[in-house]
């Protein structure tokens, strides 16, 4: 029965369409099958190949790093041990502590660091320190590249210490391969100079390779350049291969080894590392490629049945079947590659045993993977269905949301629609826009543009709105300005079609953007002007000039009108503070270098009462009067100031001065910008105040470095000499051109030991300083003695910079010094032992004799009469004399005893061992040596010497008590008749005690009144008549009764009391003159006897006055007697008191005449009106005639110069006639009157007519 037609076709159809579906199948297949093996034979093996030898390269890189790891470990602790302070110490002096405290156990620093070796190089090369230790070969122990003075590698090394750079690199020794670091020894701190290289060493040791060879899985070979196991080819290759390049021969298909070239010490190729390539990566490539071609054939091809299948079959419209396609297609992909991964693992299996079960890996892998695919595209269809729904109902939220975020927008749009008439009309706007153009904008829609913003009539933005909504595009406006009315804004636009036909207008504020701009601007022209004015405060070499061009530049910017620089003054006494103009600049003032009077001087109280303390604070003063206490506001006001900006000058946090700026013409708010800027201006002036005071005083301190007279060396840290001053040049002769770079030792002299050089370094290193003598030999090879001052300058981290010595030339200072240690134990007129030296050898004499119950004599000598020789032939003559005296007592001395010379004529000698009976015998010597006259330069005087003799210890025990003693007996010699000698007896001792205990009762007496003036006429020889009186002391002593003169004067002349009688005798005369004028008797001049020691104080003149004016009396009434002592003691002081005094209207006498020495050129010169007659030459007139030859003499003399002559001590008629005959003008003496009392004096001699 034959098939129904439309079934025979509906079947052909079906057998077409499978045909057409194995054919695409089959065709499918062959293109898999061919692109399978192109992508294996030109793109899986010659991946696999690169990837062989990159991972070749990588086992290479990883053996270099793993060595270049352990030369970086090496060099880090080569750089904590060559960076230290004890070993910078080391490299310099080699002490032996830093040895022994580091290097003494080897093993346990080998087993702490890994080092096997170590040297220390000194900058010359020479090893300082050597030491290597190698557990693995026995203990000690050092290549022989590392030996001796000068190791083979020390050439290699020497950039080490000469530049500075550190070395690292392999070396080859006898032992191996050894990792060598080298780096210049510097301080902790890492500063220099360099003082030499410490160079460390590792083994490579078979344990440390093996360590390399385990860490990195790598098992590489080092080789020397020319190692006899390498090939020809290889050793080419060391030779010519650079340091670090890696190499694989290109020329064979499968190479055998990778190598690279490593540097040695001086970066050159040194040795060559060899590693060998796995082959295994190749092998499971080719393995590989021939399952991945099956495997992925197979795959392919039922991937592609599945994928016609599934196309055959009609496509579901709904997502849920989509789904189930999905799945069902994903199942049979997953079936139909399981069956083909086992078919392929059988087959590899077979053909290579068990080498192919990682197909039961991949195969599953890509099946899982393909069927995921497959899923993955089947139900993509089902989610897009999905996801356009979804977009949809989104799309209308979002236009919901867009509308409110339009609404909320803080920007104003407005959207116009252009009509046909050109005209643009608002259509739609938001809130935002009412409030930034200030209209209700919503309610002008539906009008034209310009009829709502009618400015804009006057821009060409309408236009180019128009242009927009035609032809589309975008145009932004970033800064447009807007005037109208009230409104004045600044708005950024951006205009846009959005639409055909529409345009939309986003409008944005940004006028507090653009007023911060504008700010900007001016800060920015500010700080230009602060740059440029703190240049000019840089560079101006002139202070005042830089800081007057700085103020008008910063004035100028910111439009102030005036300008000014106070500096703050020392606070006055009672707290106030002030300030003082320094400078000033006025933007209409050609002159602006004078300040206005009233601001020369700044008073901040009370006009500015509380500024002072804000500005020391670090604040600033701003703003209008307004804003200013009243007081400050009124002082400004009338100054022509609107406002002002005062900032403070601070130098080192020291409230240094004010900057301040004015504004004449307005009530100006100071901006922050202004305050702050102004503020590094102030700084700025701040700082060029130091810099310039700095200037000043580096170029005072190089004026006063040349100026000084003092040597002044300066040196590095090292000792090198960098400068040296003119003195240093002056004193040693060494110009500075010779020293510079040199070492100071050049000036040592050898007359110190090391020991003063080492504890010199010690002193300066501990306390920063050392001052001492120092003996420095010269240029010219002379010595000069030099008190020098070291001292240590270092820097603000406390690192030593340099050393600066000044020294100054005590070479005179200590001959001197050696000078006065001789003069102060010798005597220098007879180079005698003084009293010093007496005393210390005394002490040592007396001590001596009391341990071996000895004698010790002392010799108390004095020249008898020497004052008449200094008087008659001169001081110069006096002196020859002592020394000839000197010489003629030294030849009576022994080497164990002592000769002084006290003082004056006075000597001492002092006889070691020596009792009674050999005193005398010397003393006997002496005086016999005395008896022969000294020979001078025209005279042979016979001057003889009185002896007084103390014997210890039974006249005394020390040398004070001999002294004494001595002194005693001598004394009662003198009054033995000189010439003589007296040892010491007790009952001496009773009349210095005498005269000391009358010396005490002196005293009491003129503080208790027991003093009296009586008074002694003064006659005209002529006729008898009164002319004045003499004024002499009296003693009412309270047990004695009236002591005369003699039984107290000579206690008072050898001590202070001659001063206080004459005070007194002046104050009573002075008084007793006052009173007789008050009791109404005649005037009368009164003479009083001052010593030559009142004339020499200063004070004396003085105390005459006061005494005149204290009791009314006039000068001429009071008369001073003064000796010829006087005379010869006559300095310019002295002379000066005496004009004074005739000045002054009091008259001057001369005393005792002719028992002294006086100078013609005295009576000549000084201001005195008579001479007085000694009684030694009228007492005996009658009898002698060479005395009434000497008062003749003297009368003529006096007469000659205008004088009168007074002779005192007349007691007879025939002394008075004769004097008379002579010319003599007065007299006094028994003759005519005894002294008497003041009233006995006023009753005999004041009743009667004053004579004058």
């Amino acid at each position: 029965m034959a098939a129904h037609p439309e079934a025979r076709s509906q079947s052909d159809a079906r057998l077409t369409a499978k045909a057409h579906a194995v054919l695409l199948a089959v065709v499918c297949c062959l293109l898999v099958a061919v692109t399978i093996g192109a992508v294996d034979h030109w793109v899986v093996q010659p991946a696999f190949a690169r990837l062989q030898r990159t991972q070749a390269l990588e086992d290479l890189q990883r053996a270099d790093n793993a060595i270049q790891s352990e030369l970086r470990k090496l060099d880090s602790t080569l750089s904590d041990w060559s960076s230290w302070d004890d070993t910078y110490r080391f490299a310099g002096d080699a002490g032996p502590d830093y040895v022994s405290e580091n290097f003494s156990n080897w093993p346990m620093l080998e087993s702490d660091t890994k080092i096997n070796l170590c040297l220390l190089v000194g900058n010359n090369g020479r090893i300082l320190y050597r030491g290597g230790h190698v557990a693995e070969r026995g203990g000690d122990l050092v290549p022989a590249g590392f030996a001796g003075q000068r190791p083979a590698v020390s050439e290699r090394l020497q950039g080490a210490w000469q530049d500075g750079q550190p070395r690292a690199g392999l070396v080859q020794t006898e032992l191996g391969f050894y990792l060598v670091a080298a780096r210049p020894i510097l301080t902790t701190q890492g500063t220099g100079p360099v003082r030499g290289a410490m160079v460390m060493g590792r083994w490579l040791s078979p344990t440390l390779l093996q360590e390399l060879t385990d860490q990195t899985q790598v098992a590489f070979t080092l080789f020397v350049r020319d190692d006899p196991r390498l090939t020809e080819s290889e050793r080419a290759l060391a030779h010519d291969l650079s340091p670090g390049t890696l190499w694989i021969d290109p020329q064979v298909a499968e190479p055998a080894f990778v190598y690279q070239s490593l540097a040695d010490l001086d970066g050159r190729p040194g040795l060559l590392l060899r590693t060998p390539i796995r082959n295994e990566i190749s092998l499971v490539a080719r393995q590989t490629g021939r399952a991945l071609i099956g495997t992925l054939g197979l795959s392919g091809i039922a991937l592609l049945l599945v994928i016609a299948w599934l196309n055959r079959r009609p496509s579901p419209g709904r997502a849920e079947v989509g789904v189930s396609r999905a799945w069902s297609g994903a199942t049979l992909m997953v079936l139909v590659g399981l069956g083909l991964t086992a078919g392929a693992f059988a087959e590899l299996r077979e053909q290579y045993l068990t080498e192919a079960n990682w197909i039961l890996v991949i195969g599953p892998v890509l099946t899982l993977l393909s069927a995921l695919y497959l899923y993955s595209l089947l139900t993509q269809q089902a989610r897009d269905e999905a996801e356009i729904s979804r977009r949809t109902r989104a799309l209308a939220d979002s236009e919901a949301r867009l509308s409110g975020i339009i609404g909320h927008a803080p920007i104003g749009i407005g959207v116009f629609e252009l009509q046909p008439d050109d005209t643009l009309v608002l259509i739609a706007t938001n809130p935002a826009s009412d409030h930034i153009l200030a209209r209700p904008c919503s309610r002008h829609l539906g009008e034209p543009l310009e009829d709502i913003l009618p400015e804009l009539r006057a821009t060409e933005r309408p236009r180019i709105y128009r242009q927009l909504a035609r032809e589309g595009g975008v145009r932004y406006w970033d800064a447009v300005s807007y005037r109208e009315g009230p409104v004045a804004r600044d708005y950024e636009i951006t205009a846009f079609q959005s639409a055909p036909n529409t345009v939309t207008v986003m409008i944005a504020d940004i006028t507090e953007r653009c007023q911060a701009e504008r700010a900007l601007q001016r800060r920015d022209h500010l700080l230009q002007a602060t740059a440029e004015a703190m240049a000019v405060l840089l560079s101006e070499p002139v202070f005042d000039r830089g800081i007057q061009s700085a103020l008008r530049i910063v004035g100028e910017t910111i439009g102030a009108d005036r300008a000014y620089v106070f500096q703050n003054l020392p606070a006055t006494e009672s707290g106030r503070h002030r300030a003082h103009w320094l400078t000033a600049w006025r933007n209409t003032d050609p002159d602006p270098s004078q300040p206005d009077p009233p601001l020369r001087v700044l008073d901040y109280e009370p006009a500015f009462s509380g500024w002072w303390d804000r500005l020391a604070a670090g604040g600033s003063i701003s703003g209008g009067l307004e804003a200013l206490p009243p007081p400050a506001a009124a002082f400004l006001a009338d100054h022509g100031v609107r406002s002002v900006l005062i900032l403070p000058i601070l130098i080192q946090n020291h409230f240094w001065g004010i900057m301040g700026f004015a504004d004449c013409h307005a009530e100006r708010a100071w901006s922050l910008a202004e305050d702050s800027v102004l503020r590094a201006v102030a700084g700025a002036f701040g700082n060029s105040y130091v810099r310039h005071h700095a200037e000043a005083r580096q170029r005072l301190a190089a004026v006063v470095f040349e100026s000084v007279d003092e040597s002044i060396i300066v040196t590095d840290a090292e000792r090198h000499i960098l400068a040296v001053n003119r003195a240093f040049t002056e004193m040693t002769g060494y110009p500075e051109s010779e020293v510079v770079g040199r070492d100071p030792n050049l000036l040592r002299s050898g007359h110190h030991p090391d020991t003063f050089y080492q504890s010199l370094w010690e002193c300066l290193t501990s306390q920063g300083h050392w001052r001492g003598e120092f003996i420095n030999r010269c240029k010219n090879g002379g010595l000069a003695v030099v008190l020098s001052t070291i001292t240590e300058v270092r820097d603000e981290a406390g690192r030593l910079t340099n050393y600066v010595a000044t020294a100054h030339d005590i070479t005179q200072q200590k001959e001197a010094e050696q000078r006065i240690e001789h003069l102060a134990y010798f005597d220098p007129l007879t180079d005698l032992p003084n009293r010093s030296l007496l005393n210390q050898r005394a002490d040592l004499a007396l001590s001596l004799a009391a341990r071996s119950e000895d004698q010790t004599a002392l010799l108390f000598m004095d020249l008898d009469a020497f004052k008449d020789i200094n008087d008659s032939l001169g001081h110069g003559e006096g002196d020859r004399l002592l020394q000839q005296a000197a010489e003629r007592l030294a030849a009576f001395t022994r080497g164990s005893d002592t000769l002084s010379r006290l003082g004056g004529d006075e000597f001492v000698l002092l006889l070691s061992h020596t009792g009674q009976p050999g005193a005398e015998a010397v003393v006997h010597k002496i005086l016999d040596a005395f008896r022969s006259p000294f020979v001078l330069a025209d005279h042979q005087p016979r001057v003889t010497i009185s002896i007084g003799v103390a014997l210890a210890p039974q006249d005394g025990k020390c040398i004070g008590d001999l002294m004494k003693n001595a002194d005693t007996a001598l004394y009662q010699a003198k009054r033995n008749g000189r010439n003589t000698a007296a040892f010491f007896d007790p009952d001496m001792n009773r009349a210095a005690i005498e005269r000391l205990t009358l010396s005490s009762e002196l005293r009491t007496a003129i503080a208790s009144g027991q003093l009296r003036a009586h008074y002694q006429p003064k006659v005209q020889l002529s006729d008898g008549r009164l002319l004045g009186a003499e004024a002499l002391v009296r003693w009412q002593h309270p047990t004695q009764g009236l002591l005369l003169p003699g039984a107290f004067i000579p206690v008072i002349e050898s001590s202070d009391l001659i001063i206080e009688v004459g005070d007194w005798m002046l104050t009573e005369v002075c008084r007793q003159l006052a009173e007789w004028q008050r009791g109404g008797y005649p005037p009368v001049r009164v003479a009083v006897n001052l010593a030559a020691r009142h004339f020499r104080s200063p004070g004396l003149v003085g105390r005459i006055t006061g005494l005149l004016a204290e009791h009314r009396i006039p000068a001429q009434w009071l008369s001073l007697e003064l000796t010829e002592s006087t005379l010869l003691d006559s300095g310019p002081e002295i002379m000066e008191t005496m004009r004074s005094l005739q000045s002054l209207g009091v008259e001057l006498a001369i005393d005792d005449f002719g028992t002294g020495y006086s100078s013609l050129s005295y009576l000549r010169d000084l201001p005195i009106r008579s001479l007085k007659i000694d009684r030694r030459f009228v007492r005996e007139l009658q009898t002698r005639a060479d005395d009434r030859v000497l008062a003749a003499t003297i009368v003529a003399l006096g007469h000659a110069l205008g004088l009168e002559v007074i002779a005192e001590g007349v007691e007879t008629d025939d002394q008075r006639a004769i004097l008379h005959a002579q010319g003599c003008d007065q007299a006094q003496g028994f003759l005519f009157a005894r002294p008497e009392s003041p009233t006995r004096f006023a009753d005999d001699w004041l009743t009667g007519e004053p004579t004058e």
